[in-house]
């Protein structure tokens, strides 16, 4: 939510996360967790909730057990490591979920094409639209992140955390 956060969707109370079906590179799913911010701090697994569908404004819908957790994006192998950002001049969440359309990056020469998908929605939980797509080639760019700060209405900054292939060789 950046500094000077908003008070959408619980933000005051809770700090979001989002992660993938426990793959750096071309997941499955994404699914969505929270923890009070007061216990951030305290690192402790068991003060985390995990969306299971429906409206996420409701406590009803948010359970300590993670296998219940219900994906807030499915996409089998398109769904890399990724978070959202809140942009406050839209009103909504952006993410940009990515893969390597040729395989995992750990194979050989499967990371000099990259597909990014921008998605957004009006909460964390969603619903999420894809709203745009990018392929990079011959980079490999991993992680892709949208910076919270220097967004306004008609601009957004995305960073990637590298190139998979800079500095390799194939």
């Amino acid at each position: 939510y950046g500094k000077a956060r908003p008070e959408a969707d619980g933000a005051g109370l809770y700090v979001y996360a989002i992660s993938n079906n426990g793959f750096w590179d071309n997941g499955d799913s994404l699914i969505l967790g929270r923890v009070l911010r007061a216990k951030i701090g305290e690192l402790n697994g068991a003060d985390w909730e995990f969306f299971t569908g429906g409206d996420g404004m409701s406590g009803a819908n948010w359970r300590h057990d993670a296998a219940k957790a219900r994906p807030i994006l499915e996409d089998p192998m398109r769904r890399g490591e990724t978070g959202a950002t809140y942009l406050p001049a839209r009103h909504r969440y952006m993410m940009v979920t990515w893969y390597y359309p040729d395989g995992t990056g750990h194979g050989v020469g499967v990371s000099r094409r990259t597909v990014w998908n921008f998605n957004e929605s009006p909460h964390p939980w969603g619903p999420w639209s894809r709203i745009g797509s990018h392929t990079w080639s011959p980079q490999g760019f991993y992680c892709p992140g949208i910076c919270p700060k220097f967004q306004s209405a008609d601009r957004i900054y995305v960073m990637t955390a590298g190139d998979f292939n800079n500095g390799l060789l194939y």
